[in-house]
Formats: structure tokens, sequence, C-alpha cells
């Protein structure tokens, strides 16, 4: 081997290197909400619609009677201190002993159809604004990320975008029959879109936790919720844990949850697929460009 080919060599191994870490810190770095937010895709409907569950109001801030913040950063800011706490005590409750729980969410065949296969199901009453699960599974970054899963996992089904770029790859071990352990937290992957003509009730949020300022017993829980498919370079990724939640939109007594999977028109949409229609939203059908929302699956 001549010592011109090891050059070259050891030079096209290095600017790979260095192409790597320079893109794992961009995309650590990049604020992907902005540039959203800079070509008008915005989370207001989610965020007015967490806010309303987790608050005492009838309807959605739409309402003239509603008192939420009108500012989206301020309406963001408070949901995401609320779910925050919310997380926290879920993941301690969960980790209790206690026998006493009001709810269970149980893994059962999905009433959507035969072909749906297992579903998620509270037993119990789960109150409206609680978080009823989690989506857990593997964390990958917005853009070196989203290349390995593309490559390890092509066409996973389970891939759900955050509102920050960052994936998780939903894992449906979680949950069992009767939901009597902590994996009746991880049920969330096996949420159902709704059949036609039924709303959801429950919405993804996601949520960024410091796991030293939570409790203990959700500090021990937190893991086998999210965690990062490879370590962050340029922050600590104990005090930025990402997950998704799913906050029940209202009391849900003995029922399958159903969420918006949000597909985006023109995807190749599966036949059982039909769009959940919103309140002052344009139809689906007739969005022009399209307007994607994190509450939607991406086919990595």
């Amino acid at each position: 081997m001549s010592h011109s080919f090891r050059t070259r060599a050891a030079t096209i191994a290095g600017g790979a290197v260095a192409t790597y870490f320079t893109a794992r810190y961009v995309e650590e770095s990049l604020s992907f909400e902005r540039i959203d937010a800079c070509l008008g895709i915005h989370q207001r409907f989610e965020e007015n619609a967490c806010w309303c569950a987790t608050h005492s109001l009838p309807k959605c801030p739409s309402s003239a009677a509603a008192v939420a913040p009108t500012l989206l950063s301020q309406l963001k800011r408070e949901n995401a201190d609320n779910i925050r706490l919310a997380v926290a005590a879920a993941l301690s409750e969960a980790s209790s002993d206690d026998d006493a729980a009001v709810y269970r969410v149980t893994r059962q065949l999905s009433t959507v159809g035969a072909s749906s296969g297992d579903g998620a199901f509270v037993q119990g009453c789960c109150p409206r604004g609680a978080i009823v699960c989690f989506y857990h599974g593997p964390v990958y970054g917005p853009l070196v990320g989203r290349v390995k899963l593309m490559l390890t996992d092509p066409g996973s089904a389970y891939a759900l975008v955050m509102p920050d770029g960052y994936i998780i790859n939903g894992k449906t071990s979680g949950a069992t029959s009767d939901g009597s352990d902590e994996s009746t937290l991880l049920a969330g992957p096996l949420c159902q879109h709704p059949p036609k003509g039924r709303q959801p009730n429950v919405m993804f949020y996601p949520a960024v936790c410091d796991v030293a300022a939570m409790p203990a017993a959700a500090a021990a829980s937190i893991d086998k919720v999210a965690w990062y498919d490879t370590a962050p370079l340029t922050f600590d990724a104990r005090q930025e844990t990402r997950t998704m939640v799913l906050v029940a939109l209202r009391d849900i007594t003995n029922e399958e949850l159903f969420v918006d999977y949000r597909y985006m028109p023109g995807d190749n949409l599966p036949k059982w697929y039909s769009p959940v229609a919103r309140e002052g939203e344009v139809p689906q059908e007739k969005w022009d460009p399209p307007r994607p929302n994190f509450d939607w699956f991406i086919h990595a």
C-alpha cells in the first residue's frame, strides 16, 4: 500500500469523522421549532387542547369564557411546566406498590378491527388532563439520528416526531393484559387512530425533563420510558430527557384509547385512515401547502 493511498484514506476518514461530529453539533444546537415558526407552522391547536384538558374549562380557548394565555409562548411555558410536574407524578405513582390505582392501561385486541392488532385500553376511570401513558422508546436526533433510524429500522410505523425534530421510535412491548405492573405506563405506541366518526380521547404532548429535579421514585422509572439512542454531545441527557406523553382529553372510563395520527394528505394513506376534523380548521384534504404538526407519525 503506497504512502499516498494511506494519506488519502486517512484524509477521507478524518473528513468523515469531522462531518459526523459537525452534524451532531448542528442537530443539537439548531432550533427546529423556530424554523417551523418562520415557515408559519405552529402548534397552537395542540397547545390549546392540552391547556384545556389540564384545566377545568368545558371548551377550548376559542371560547369567550376562556382564560388561557393569548400569547403562544406563554401558553407553551404553562403547558410545559404542568406536564413536567405531571410526568414526575405519573412515574412516581406507577413505581409504588399501591394496588388502589383508579385506572390502569392494558393491552387488548383493538376494537377498530382484527387487522389492527392490539390496542391500549383504560380499565377504571382516568380523569381529564391526566397523563394516561407514555410513548416509550429510544430517542433519535433530528439529523444524524434520522439517518440512523432510516438505516436500522426503515419504514418504521412507530417513528413519532417531536416538535423540536427529535424522533421517538416507539416500542410496542409495553402494557400487559391486566396492567399489573409499571408497563401500564408504556402503552403509548399501542394507541390506535380513531375509526371514522370517532374523536380521539387522548393527545400527544412532548416533555423535556430534568431527571435530577424529579422525586427519586420518578427518576428511577424514567429510563424505562425514554432513553437516547446515542448519548448527546452538547447537553446532559439526564437534564434534558425527552419523552412524549398521552394526555386525556376528557374523562375516560373503561374504553380504548384513540389518538389522532395526523397523516399528511398524499402520503400514500392506508385505506383504514380517516382524517379527524378539527373545529375551525381547513379540512386536511385541502391543506396547501402541507402543514405538519407534532401529533402525527412519520415513516422514516
